[in-house]
């Protein structure tokens, strides 16, 4: 049952670094990311991995010092990177016209119209403006959440197949993302989100913190409004 791989995942503090995934439970994995959820059909963030231990190394200064060991040592590094406010505003931006025609035709299919472009506009402006005029975060921080919701699908995912994982915020964005930005693998269009690391425990160092998943009691965290 999903809860049993819920109640089990627990993040990692340390990993192997002898050992990798299997290229078929890493293509598991990101099968499971790309059914989450997705803001207005925007698919706003991508995944770049990185498991080559000196391709990590070149991006290890924008690492927080006391995350640098497990980044290394992790099989595989997920960094969720996403589309900035300026990606949106772009008036000129042809993927993002692209994804609002895909967005629209598929709507459109169920009740078997035809698309019009003023359907394609208005959806556009209204991610750009009346969604979020009145909005205290701007559309780079809504592209952020919506790469933690497929997040938390990595780590259930990661779990079901025995592969652990850990959660990491311990980076320093401005740094990270001229890095990524100097390798060319982003653009001034786009930010690191956040990283998760995935691979096997070391065995021998403390692996997590406590024995098992503490939580506070179901009845002290949720309240059902009737």
């Amino acid at each position: 049952m999903l809860l049993d791989f819920a109640t089990k995942r627990r993040a990692t503090k340390n990993y192997n670094p002898d050992m990798f995934l299997k290229k078929e439970d890493l293509d598991y994995i990101f099968k499971v990311i790309n059914t989450s959820p997705t803001s207005a059909g925007l698919e706003h963030w991508r995944v770049l991995c990185f498991r080559n231990k000196d391709k990590k190394n070149e991006i290890l200064s924008g690492i927080n010092e006391g995350n640098k060991k497990k980044f290394l040592d992790s099989s595989d590094a997920l960094l969720f990177y996403v589309k900035k406010e300026e990606w949106f505003k772009n008036i000129s931006n042809e993927d993002f016209y692209k994804i609002a025609k895909r967005n629209i035709e598929q709507v459109n299919q169920t009740f078997h119209k035809e698309i019009t472009e003023d359907q394609i506009q208005t959806f556009m402006k209204r991610i750009r403006v009346d969604d979020h005029a009145n909005n205290d975060h701007n559309l780079t921080e809504w592209s952020k959440r919506q790469a933690y919701i497929a997040a938390g699908y990595a780590f259930l995912a990661a779990k079901e197949i025995n592969v652990e994982s850990t959660p990491m915020e311990g980076f320093n964005e401005k740094i990270l993302n001229k890095l990524l930005l100097e390798k060319g693998y982003i653009n001034n269009l786009e930010t690191i989100a956040l990283i998760v690391l995935l691979g096997y425990s070391d065995g021998v160092s403390i692996p997590y913190f406590g024995k098992e998943q503490v939580r506070e009691s179901i009845d002290k965290k949720f309240k059902i409004i009737y």
